[in-house]
Parts: structure tokens; C-alpha cells; sequence
């Protein structure tokens, strides 16, 4: 039988009248036995407790003996504490991001036993598939069993144009680790220095485009006269 701490299980004997509980292992607490009838017949239940961060993980056995008017008899199970489990999620806003564009990655830890939940402590790590930095340390806050908390990723490069950010959770002295991940999507974007403005080189020409014709229509004037005089000079 498998229990994480914090929770509580019971085990039921149903042929005693009297019950002596006893309980081996590394450290628990053990409620009262109660002793009830039903339908004729005496049902004892034995509930074992653990608490939070401080009931230590390993395996417990867990004794029940039961006297009747017929004699006595004991009822064994063997219970194994472990650290309770952990759902992590990570999302990106925006999701879509331009290359040297920040976006704020949220890693969000909740905590998945059943019993009463025990909000998860510590910090979540970030790793990226692609090119980029993150800021900040992820430091997680919150009640009810769910807490949160951010970082800043900027990309530098684009890559193949999705990054996954993957967050990365080093659990705490009542939970498992875990890891959640989100798919950044990452286009080129502004290069660091500033914008890069097209140069249409053909635009810069037309200024000039008249007056070169101008000028070859002038050359070919001042041609034809100096032509036509040189054919009347030799006429002569």
C-alpha cells in the first residue's frame, strides 16, 4: 500500500472486539482505534497519518491484533510513504516573438496527491532548445496547493523558428520533480544596432536620368555642327 505524506489510510478489521494497533517504521503517527457494531458484528478501523515535511519517506508496518471470544488474531499491511506528485506547466506570453524580443515564460507547480494538498516550495529551472538568454531566478510563491513563478527569455537567434522552453522543477522536501514545457515561436526581428532600410539603387538614378540625356543630346548637336562645318570648309 502507497501513501505520499500528508495522507491518511485506513484499515479495517472486521472480526474483533477489542483492538491493539502497533506500528514499525522509520517515524508516524497512529489516530485512536475505534471500536463500532455493525449488522452484529464488531468493525475496528486503524487510520495512519503522516505530516507534511516531516514524516520519514520509507516503508511502515502496520499491525492490527484482534480478540474475540474465540481467540486472537492479527491483521498486517505494510505501508511505503513517498514524496507526493507534482504537475508542472510553463507558458510563454507572448508566444510569438521576434529575434532580441523578450517574452515572460510562467512556470506554474501544482501539487497532484490526494489528501489535503501541500502548496510546492523552491525554484523551477528554464532550458531553452534554441539560441537565447533568461533572466531573473524562478522563485515559486503561492497557496492551495499551486504556486507560480517567472522568468524573461530573450532569443538571439532564430534558429529553426521554434524554441522549446522547458521548466524544470528541483521538488522540495514533500514532492517529486517535475518538468513542463511550451513551443516559442521565433522570427527575424530587428537586429541589435537598428533598422535595416531598403535601398532601391535605381530611384537614386532618376535625378540624373534627364539630364544624361541632355547631355548626350547636346554632344550629338554640337557633332553634327562641327560636321557640317568641316564639310563647307573643305568645299571651299
Amino acid at each position: 500500500m502507497g501513501m505520499q505524506r500528508g495522507n491518511t489510510v485506513s484499515i479495517i478489521d472486521g472480526s474483533a472486539n477489542s483492538v491493539v494497533a502497533t506500528l514499525q517504521g522509520p517515524n508516524a503517527s497512529v489516530s485512536p482505534v475505534s471500536v463500532g457494531l455493525a449488522g452484529g458484528a464488531a468493525t475496528s478501523t486503524l487510520t495512519v497519518s503522516t505530516s507534511s515535511g516531516t514524516t520519514t519517506l520509507g516503508n511502515y508496518t502496520v499491525t492490527v491484533t484482534g480478540s474475540s471470544g474465540s481467540g486472537s488474531h492479527s491483521v498486517s499491511t505494510i505501508i511505503r510513504v513517498t514524496l507526493r506528485f507534482i504537475s508542472t506547466s510553463v507558458n510563454c506570453a507572448p508566444v510569438t516573438v521576434a529575434v532580441n524580443q523578450a517574452t515572460i515564460c510562467t512556470a506554474t507547480v501544482t501539487d497532484t496527491s490526494s489528501g489535503t494538498a501541500v502548496t510546492p516550495s523552491g525554484t523551477v529551472s528554464f532550458t531553452t532548445s534554441g539560441t537565447g538568454t533568461f533572466t531573473g531566478t524562478c522563485i515559486l510563491s503561492g497557496t492551495g496547493g499551486t504556486a507560480t513563478c517567472q522568468v524573461t527569455y530573450t532569443p538571439t537567434a532564430v534558429g529553426t523558428g521554434n524554441h522549446l522552453i522547458t521548466g524544470n522543477y528541483a521538488g522540495d522536501v514533500n514532492h517529486k520533480t517535475s518538468s513542463g514545457f511550451t513551443l516559442l515561436s521565433v522570427t527575424g526581428g530587428v537586429p541589435v544596432g537598428g533598422l535595416v532600410t531598403p535601398i532601391d539603387k535605381l530611384a537614386l538614378l532618376y535625378p540624373f536620368i534627364g539630364l544624361a540625356s541632355l547631355i548626350v543630346a547636346a554632344t550629338t548637336v554640337t557633332a553634327v555642327y562641327v560636321s557640317r562645318a568641316r564639310h563647307r570648309e573643305e568645299r571651299q
